[in-house]
């Protein structure tokens, strides 16, 4: 059974796929992070009823270090992953254009539609 440029087109496209959720993943992960490590230095407690403002400011105190350290984490996590996918997505788009090429070649040359200008000078 021949599928001609079905299974090119399809790894191509899952390559394709594979390359924007890496970008996605690079962009996106890496500023969650850094939000979660900033986020116990942006806790203002003077904008809360005065009797919360020392048991946010103890929060504050024990989670903030904590709150950082996973924020780095996350952001280090994602630039890895992103990365790796990024990377693992040249494997399907490399065999998607190799099947692609390989595909147009079984056509020979006729397959190519000549010019309306051929043969005239």
């Amino acid at each position: 059974m021949r599928f001609g440029r079905a299974p090119g087109f399809v790894a191509l496209t899952y390559g394709l796929i594979l390359l924007a959720a890496g970008i996605t993943v690079l962009l996106v992960v890496p500023s969650w992070g850094n939000w979660l490590a900033d986020y116990p230095a942006s806790v203002n407690p003077a904008t809360l009823p005065p009797e919360a403002a020392p048991m946010i400011r103890g929060w504050v105190t024990l989670f903030g270090p904590l709150f950082a350290q996973v924020g780095g984490y996350i952001q280090a996590a994602g630039y890895f992953v992103g990365s790796l996918i990024t990377l693992l997505s040249l494997v399907p788009i490399g065999v998607g254009t190799a099947l692609l090429r390989e595909a147009g070649r079984e056509k020979g040359p006729s397959a190519v539609s000549p010019s309306p200008m051929a043969g005239r000078h």
